[in-house]
C-alpha cells in the first residue's frame, strides 16, 4: 500500500512549460535520429526514466504531462526495448510554434488583465472619493469665507448707517446751535 502513495503529484506544477520541455527533449531526439543517424538503426524514443531525470519529475507527474501530449496526438508510446515516448509530426510542429509556451503567456496575460479589471474601478473610486472630499472641503472653505464676508459687510453697512445717522444728528445739532447760539449781529450803519 505504501508503494501506491510513494509518488505524489506536486501542487502548482506548470504543466504548459513541462509539456513544452518534454516536447523539446523528444523533438531533439527525433532530429538527432532522422538528421544525424539516418543510416544507423537508432531509437526515436526517449525512455520514461530519462525524461523523469531530465525534467526532475516523478513518474506520476510525467504521466500527466505525457497524457496531455498523447491526448493532443503529438507523441506516441514506445514499448519495444524500453518504455518511453517519441514525437510525431504534429508534436514537432507544436514545439516549433511554441504552442505550450504561448498558452502559458496567454494565461499570464489573462491573469494580468483580470487584476487590472479589478484595480481600475478601485483606483477610479478612490480618485472620485478624493475629489468629493476636496470639493466638500473647498465648499466649506468658500461658505466660511462667504459667511465671514457677509458678516463683515453687514457690520460695515450697520457702521455706515450709524455713521450716517450720527452725521445727520450732528448736522441737526449744528443747525440748532447755529440758530440759537450763533446769531450774527446786525450791522448798523
Amino acid at each position: 500500500m505504501s508503494e501506491i502513495n510513494k509518488n505524489v503529484i506536486r501542487d502548482k506544477l506548470n504543466y504548459d512549460i513541462l509539456t513544452h520541455n518534454t516536447l523539446k527533449i523528444l523533438v531533439q531526439k527525433r532530429i538527432e535520429c532522422e538528421v544525424y543517424h539516418k543510416e544507423r538503426k537508432v531509437d526515436l524514443a526517449v525512455s520514461r526514466d530519462v525524461l523523469c531525470k531530465k525534467m526532475s519529475l516523478n513518474k506520476d507527474e510525467l504521466f500527466v504531462v505525457t497524457s496531455i501530449l498523447k491526448e493532443n496526438k503529438e507523441i506516441k508510446k514506445y514499448d519495444n526495448e524500453f518504455f518511453g515516448y517519441f514525437a510525431i509530426q504534429k508534436g514537432i510542429f507544436s514545439y516549433g510554434e511554441n504552442k505550450y509556451l504561448n498558452k502559458e503567456k496567454n494565461k499570464k496575460r489573462e491573469n494580468i488583465k483580470y487584476y487590472i479589471q479589478i484595480l481600475i474601478p478601485v483606483i477610479t473610486s478612490l480618485i472620485a472619493l478624493a475629489s468629493i472630499i476636496l470639493n466638500i472641503s473647498q465648499w466649506k472653505y468658500n461658505t466660511k469665507q462667504t459667511t465671514s464676508k457677509s458678516i463683515i459687510n453687514k457690520e460695515s453697512e450697520q457702521g455706515h448707517t450709524r455713521l450716517n445717522f450720527l452725521e445727520e444728528k450732528t448736522k441737526n445739532v449744528d443747525s440748532v446751535l447755529r440758530k440759537n447760539f450763533y446769531k450774527p449781529e446786525l450791522k448798523t450803519n
